[in-house]
């Protein structure tokens, strides 16, 4: 597969070895594209083009997650930022030939369940990225489809989202969008928007290694989100995916008691 990977990616690997520990026949894959701005020239004319446009307005763009694990490397920001590069080129031009790429690796994951290979595959479409996939026209096969979700209905679609609007419409069935938490006061608003919705959540908190996540946040019930992303499938009603801070910076700048306004701390 061209884009698609099922084991570049620490929490993917670990919700792979989880499914298969429990004998599920259950594959996540995921796409992994940078969160920060590029800028792109197409045709003479430079586009900026920022791939997670509220990671300010939560706190969270300099202690992002392209931070941690194989984010730290020098040549994976460069492989992602590469990406999404030719993303934004090919976006610009009307090629589309990044998002033919992705619908091809779809072709394949979608081929392995009709023939029995697998029961289900879970996509991850934005791993650090913010993109609005919800909106951004495919083609399959010379059939325009709204949206990748629409092209690919036996495939269930996942992300992690700091965009309430998104929660605005009704949702794909086969697409799970889970709003992201913050301590910042001006993103309160969009939060209780996306939860007013019936949003499940994400939640980062600091605690000490081995030490428990809280048992609530927000009033609604927390589960362990760091052991597999099949957490938000197998959950009904509204839960937050508790998630603990990754990453040496961030992790340093939380023992010196940096504010940092996407973590939360608990007593």
């Amino acid at each position: 597969m061209r884009l698609l990977t099922k084991d570049a990616n620490s929490k993917i690997k670990k919700s792979n070895a989880l499914a298969k520990s429990k004998g599920q026949s259950i594959e996540y894959y995921n796409l992994t594209l940078t969160s920060e701005p590029v800028k792109v020239e197409v045709d003479g004319k430079v586009i900026e083009f920022d791939p997670c446009p509220s990671a300010d307005l939560f706190g969270c763009r300099k202690a992002c997650l392209r931070e941690a694990g194989r984010g730290v490397m020098s040549n994976v920001r460069q492989g992602r930022q590469g990406k999404l590069v030719r993303f934004v080129e090919s976006h610009a031009n009307k090629t589309d030939t990044f998002v033919a790429e992705l619908v091809a690796d779809c072709i394949y994951i979608e081929r392995k369940i009709a023939e029995g290979q697998i029961d289900e595959a879970r996509i991850r479409l934005n791993t650090i990225s913010d993109l609005p996939w919800l909106f951004l026209q495919v083609n399959k096969m010379g059939v325009a489809y709204d949206n990748i979700m629409a092209a690919f209905p036996t495939i269930n679609f996942y992300d992690y989202t700091k965009v309430a609007s998104r929660f605005g419409k009704k949702l794909p069935s086969n697409y799970c969008l889970v709003m992201s938490d913050s301590n910042e006061p001006r993103a309160q608003r969009q939060i209780n928007y996306a939860l007013e919705r019936g949003a499940k959540l994400a939640t980062v908190f600091y605690v000490e290694k081995d030490k428990p996540l809280p048992k609530t946040h927000r009033g609604m019930t927390v589960v362990d989100a760091d052991k597999s992303d099949g957490w938000m499938f197998d959950t009904t009603g509204q839960v937050v995916g508790g998630l603990r801070a990754k990453g040496n910076k961030l992790k340093k700048d939380l023992r010196k008691g940096v504010p940092i306004n996407f973590v939360f701390r608990t007593k």
